[in-house]
């Protein structure tokens, strides 16, 4: 098929629902392992973001089957709230998840932006 997006060599923080990645491929990168790569086959209607907008719209039509080559190259857990060892890191962790919210928030995807702050407040 067309490559419509390529992201070779590229690497960037995926924190899952954050609609960086469609769901489907998201499930897939956390049942994977470090050095992992895979074959991920998506039917063109998954392709949706945590708003149920289509992501890849102009590339994927609902009907296609696009293949994605996906690698996990590393990954780390997010420290629970009681794991957090001292007020630093507790008050940075909550800016972190403020952050997500907000961004949340301006694309008026409210129920992302509250589960964001709600994690903020614990």
């Amino acid at each position: 098929g067309n490559e419509f997006m390529s992201l070779t060599n590229t690497s960037f923080r995926l924190v899952t629902g954050e609609d960086v990645l469609p769901w489907p491929i998201e499930k897939a990168l956390l049942t994977m392992k470090r050095g992992e790569t895979s074959l991920v086959t998506v039917n063109g209607s998954k392709l949706l973001d945590s708003t149920n907008t289509r992501m890849y719209g102009e590339h994927v039509d609902a009907v296609d089957t696009p293949e994605f080559t996906v690698t996990c190259h590393n990954f780390s857990k997010v420290k629970e709230a009681f794991e957090l060892e001292n007020t630093t890191e507790k008050v940075d962790a909550a800016l972190e998840y403020k952050q997500f919210g907000n961004g949340f928030w301006t694309k008026n995807n409210f129920p992302m932006a509250n589960r964001h702050y709600s994690v903020n407040a614990t």
